[in-house]
């Protein structure tokens, strides 16, 4: 039976002349095979909107085509409805189409969505914002931070990403925080401190190796500050998927997460930096999503 897929397209993600090139296609791959319309948005919040109409409007499959903070802006609009999440990834890291098996190449991606069907995934929820990979308080909340407000106005990619990495590890001051998660609670000074619903930010960097995105459970890892001669050294199990057994590391499984700190808290949802003052709350939502994944996932 042939199905109806709503595409939204970032066109500031990824080289500009492939969001119309991917529009194209979209007429071209799903003539005869069902209802498909594009949409382009124009700026925050536009992802949501158009989201919420798609859904309103009884299609099938609500498509993003970007990166994963324009997935994030969609979430609150599939979240507990019928349609599914399809993805055509145009980001830098495009965390969570790997965690998928989406195909890189966005025609291939175009055509696989043809044949794949829905699979039913938990999300998380921190400070009442959903995410559907990872989010986060740490170093990495203030690399996005960076990279976000040099996207405005510079290239994007992954050379950019690294060149901030490296220049806020420099200058990174840990945050003391107050962690209650599984019945306990501890303090912590991290360097990273994940909780994840999927394995990996993106990139191939694998922070929750044994992550499940739908046992209703987070994988909360806490990653400690290190001199970075120390740091270097557990760098390499980040990308080969053992990063949990680094001495460096501690992790845990639980469907909720407090953290209190003092003053402000820098924190990330799937990328997208965040403040907060106090407390930051997480949970998941069990069952929340559905997700047309790849063959392989």
């Amino acid at each position: 039976m042939d199905r109806s897929f709503y595409f939204i397209i970032n066109p500031n993600a990824g080289r500009k002349t492939d969001a119309r090139n991917l529009a194209e296609a979209v007429t071209t791959l799903f003539a005869g095979r069902g209802r498909a319309e594009c949409a382009f948005t124009s700026g925050p919040g536009h992802a949501l909107e158009l989201a919420r109409g798609a859904v309103a409007s009884g299609f099938d499959a609500v498509v993003v085509a970007a990166g994963d903070g324009t997935i994030n802006e969609a979430l609150p609009a599939l979240c507990g409805s019928r349609a599914a999440l399809g993805l055509v990834p145009r980001g830098s890291g495009n965390g969570l189409a790997r965690e998928f098996s989406i195909p890189l190449a966005p025609r291939r991606a175009l055509e696989a969505l043809l044949k794949w069907r829905p699979r039913r995934i938990d999300l998380g929820k921190i400070n009442g914002e959903y995410f559907a990979n990872v989010a986060g308080i740490g170093i990495d909340a203030l690399i996005g931070e960076a990279f976000n407000s040099f996207g405005r106005k510079g290239p994007r990619g992954k050379l950019p990403y690294y060149y901030f990495g490296l220049r806020q590890y420099v200058s990174y001051k840990p945050p003391r925080l107050e962690l209650e998660c599984g019945g306990k609670t501890s303090v912590v000074k991290p360097l990273c401190l994940a909780f994840a619903n999927c394995r990996q930010f993106g990139g191939g960097a694998v922070i929750a190796p044994s992550a499940k995105p739908d046992d209703g459970l987070l994988n909360i890892v806490t990653v400690d500050y290190r001199p970075w001669y120390q740091t270097v050294r557990h760098l390499h199990k980040l990308f080969d998927g053992s990063i949990e057994s680094s001495s460096l590391v501690s992790a845990a499984k639980s469907a909720s997460a407090l953290v209190r700190g003092e003053g402000e808290i820098v924190y990330h949802i799937d990328g997208e930096p965040r403040r907060a003052r106090g407390a930051i709350t997480v949970e998941t939502v069990p069952s929340a999503l559905a997700i047309l994944q790849g063959p392989e996932s």
